[in-house]
C-alpha cells in the first residue's frame, strides 16, 4: 500500500508552510510590540496640555495675523495695543459674565496674561470692543494668543494704564459715561466737557459741532526731541473750510475743505480728499522730518524738524463732526506701528481671528481637538489610505473568520457522522437519511467535499472498470484527484488573507511617512514664521504622529486577525489533510476486500 501521507506534499499547507506562516506571524508581533514602544516613548515625552486656570471654562484662541493675506503689517511691532471687536459670530456673550468681567487673555505658553482693558461690553446686542496688550507682533506672521472666560465669579480685572505703552502721553477713547475727555492712560491727562456721538468708530466717540474746542491741559508735555505722534478717527459732517485737527505752537494739523495738511515750518504737500465716512489719521514727526498718514499709508512728508511744543494744546477747532480714539504718543511710531493700528481698529478686520471655543479635558475638549485642528492635508491623504486599508483588512477579517467558523463547524457535524459508518462507507446519505436541510449544513464542510469528491471518482472508476477490484494505479488516480481538491480547499481558506499581511507590513510605514512629511512640515512653517517655541511646534508635531498611530491602529488589529485565522485554517487544513489519509486507507480496504471476495 502506498504511503498516503503526502496527499499535500506539494500545496501550501505542509509543515514547513505553516512553520513559515508563524515565523512570519513572530515577526510582525515584534514590529507591533516595537512600534508601539516607540510611540508610548513618543507621548510620554510631548508636554502635557495645558489650561491656563480650571477656575475658567472656557478659552477661545486668537490669532493676529500680520501677513499680506490679513493685516499686512511688513514691520514688527512692540508694546502694541490690539483691539479685539466681539460681536455674536465669533463669540457666545452667554458663556462670559455679563458685563465681561471674567475676560482674561492669555500668551500662547497658557502662563503669561496681559493687560487688557474693555472699552464697550453689551452682552444684549451681542458687541464688545477690547483692548489688549500684545508684547509683540511679527512682520508678516502670526502671533497667538488665548481668550479665557466662563467664570462669572471672576472679579474684573480691567486695566486700561496697563494696556497702553508709557510712550502714550493720553488717550481719548470717549467712552460711554464720561462726563469729559477722560484719558486712559497712567497720566490723567484729562481735558474739559466733550459730547458724545453714539454711532462711533470704536464704541461712542466725541461730538464736535464747529465751536467746540478741545483743551488739552498743561500737564500733557511734549518733547519734540524725543519726538511725537498724532492719531484719530475722523468723520467730517459739516463745511469745514480751516478745521484744526491738532494744534500746538507753531505746529498744526489741519483739514481744508476735506484735504488733511500738515503745518510745521512748512505746509506739507496736498492729498486726496477724505471721504464722508470715518478716516484714520495719524502725523508722526521727530528731528528729522514730519509724515502724515491716511488710512494707514504714508500721504506725505515734510522735510523738516519738528518744532518745539508748549505745554497742553487744543484739539478739533473749527471742526464739524466726530472723533474717535485720539492719541498723542511722546515718541515718532513707526510706519510699521501705524499700520498695525489702523489694520487692528478697522471694523471687518482680519488681523485678529478667532478660533472655536474649547472646553478643558473632561468638558468636551482634549488633546484630540489640538491634534484635529493641526493635521496637515498631507497627513489627511495618508489617514484616509490608511483609513481604506483598515476597511479591507476588517471586512477581509469578518469574511475569513465567519468562513473559517462555519467550516469548522461543519467538519465538525461530518466527522460525528462519518466515525459512526458501518460497512459501506459510500453510502452516507442513505445510511443516515439525510435530508435537504442536512446536506446544506454538510456543504459547507471541506470534509465533506473531500469526501464526495472521492466517492464520486470510487463510483465513476468501479463502472469504468465493470465493477471490477480497482487496481493500484487507480487509487493512485484517485489520491491525485483528492490532493487538487485539498489544494483548492487551502486556497479557498487563504483566499484574501494577503491584504491583512499588506495592511500588517504596510500600514506602520505609510503612517510614518505621513509623520515625517507633517514634521518636515510644521518645520518648515515655524522657520518661515520664525517664532520657535514648544507651543508652535507641539501641535504640529503631535497632528503628524496621528498618522503613525493611524498606521499601527490599521496593523496591530489586522495581526491578531491574521494570527487567529492562520490558527484556525492550519488547524481546518491539518484535519483535511488527515481525512485524506483516512479515506484513501477506506478505500484500500474496500479494494482488498474485493479481492479477497475475487479469491475465494
Amino acid at each position: 500500500m502506498t504511503n498516503h501521507s503526502t496527499i499535500l506534499g506539494s500545496g501550501p499547507a505542509t509543515l514547513k508552510d505553516m512553520i513559515t506562516r508563524k515565523r512570519k506571524a513572530g515577526r510582525g508581533k515584534r514590529f507591533a510590540a516595537a512600534m508601539a514602544a516607540m510611540l508610548g516613548l513618543a507621548l510620554s515625552a510631548s508636554p502635557a496640555f495645558a489650561w491656563w486656570d480650571k477656575d475658567w471654562a472656557n478659552r477661545k484662541q486668537i490669532t493676529l495675523d500680520t501677513s499680506a493675506n490679513a493685516g499686512s503689517v511688513d514691520g514688527a511691532v512692540q508694546n502694541f495695543p490690539v483691539l479685539l471687536r466681539l460681536d455674536s459670530s465669533s463669540f457666545n456673550f452667554d458663556d462670559a459674565s455679563a458685563t465681561g468681567a471674567d475676560l482674561r487673555f492669555v500668551t500662547d505658553d497658557d502662563k503669561t496674561v496681559l493687560p487688557a482693558h474693555i472699552e464697550s461690553f453689551n452682552a444684549k446686542d451681542g458687541l464688545a470692543t477690547i483692548w489688549v496688550a500684545v508684547p509683540s507682533l511679527p512682520a508678516g506672521g502670526q502671533q497667538k494668543i488665548w481668550m479665557y472666560f466662563g467664570n462669572k465669579k471672576a472679579a474684573p480685572a480691567d486695566s486700561a494704564a496697563q494696556t497702553l505703552d508709557p510712550l502714550y502721553k493720553t488717550v481719548y477713547h470717549f467712552g460711554a459715561g464720561e462726563a469729559v475727555a477722560t484719558d486712559a492712560t497712567v497720566n490723567h491727562n484729562n481735558a474739559n466737557n466733550i459730547s458724545h456721538e453714539h454711532a462711533g468708530w470704536i464704541g461712542e466717540a466725541g461730538f464736535f459741532n464747529g465751536a467746540t474746542v478741545l483743551t488739552l491741559p498743561s500737564s500733557l508735555a511734549i518733547d519734540a526731541r524725543q519726538g511725537f505722534t498724532f492719531e484719530a478717527w475722523i468723520r467730517p459732517t459739516g463745511p469745514s473750510a480751516n478745521a484744526t485737527l491738532f494744534a500746538n505752537g507753531a505746529f498744526a494739523i489741519t483739514l481744508e475743505n476735506g484735504v488733511p495738511f500738515v503745518t510745521a515750518e512748512g505746509k506739507s504737500s496736498p492729498v486726496p480728499a477724505l471721504g464722508s465716512g470715518w478716516s484714520y489719521i495719524a502725523v508722526t514727526g521727530d528731528a528729522q522730518s514730519v509724515v502724515l498718514y491716511v488710512n494707514g499709508i504714508s500721504a506725505a512728508t515734510l522735510a523738516t524738524p519738528l518744532p518745539s511744543f508748549a505745554p497742553g494744546g487744543t484739539i478739533g477747532t473749527g471742526f464739524t463732526g466726530a472723533m474717535d480714539e485720539v492719541r498723542i504718543s511722546g515718541a515718532a511710531r513707526p510706519a510699521a506701528y501705524v499700520k498695525a493700528s489702523y489694520a487692528s481698529q478697522m471694523q471687518g478686520s482680519r488681523l485678529a481671528a478667532y478660533g472655536p471655543t474649547e472646553q478643558p479635558a473632561g468638558g468636551g475638549f482634549g488633546y484630540f481637538s489640538v491634534i484635529f485642528s493641526n493635521i496637515t492635508p498631507d497627513a489627511w491623504v495618508v489617514i484616509a489610505i490608511l483609513c481604506i486599508m483598515a476597511v479591507m483588512s476588517w471586512v477581509v477579517m469578518v469574511q475569513k473568520i465567519t468562513y473559517v467558523g462555519r467550516t469548522r463547524r461543519a467538519n465538525n457535524v461530518f466527522m460525528s457522522m462519518y466515525n459512526r459508518l458501518r460497512g459501506d462507507v459510500m453510502n452516507m446519505e442513505t445510511q443516515f437519511k439525510l435530508t435537504p436541510d442536512n446536506l446544506k449544513q454538510l456543504n459547507n464542510s471541506s470534509l465533506y467535499r473531500i469526501y464526495k469528491l472521492g466517492v464520486n471518482e470510487l463510483k465513476i472508476r468501479q463502472e469504468e472498470d465493470g465493477n471490477h477490484p480497482l487496481s493500484e494505479e487507480t487509487l493512485e488516480a484517485i489520491k491525485a484527484t483528492l490532493d487538487a481538491a485539498q489544494i483548492e480547499e487551502v486556497q479557498a481558506l487563504d483566499k484574501g488573507v494577503v491584504l491583512l499581511t499588506i495592511s500588517i507590513a504596510g500600514g506602520p510605514f505609510i503612517g510614518l511617512l505621513g509623520t515625517v512629511l507633517g514634521v518636515m512640515i510644521t518645520f518648515a512653517s515655524i522657520a518661515l514664521a520664525g517664532d520657535v517655541n514648544v507651543n508652535a511646534i507641539a501641535p504640529g508635531i503631535a497632528a503628524a504622529l496621528l498618522a503613525t498611530v493611524t498606521g499601527l491602529a490599521v496593523a496591530i488589529p489586522a495581526l491578531f486577525g491574521y494570527n487567529y485565522i492562520s490558527t484556525q485554517n492550519s488547524d481546518v487544513v491539518a484535519k483535511t489533510q488527515i481525512f485524506g489519509d483516512r479515506l484513501i486507507t477506506r478505500f484500500a480496504e474496500l479494494q482488498r476486500r474485493h479481492l479477497k471476495l475475487a479469491a475465494e
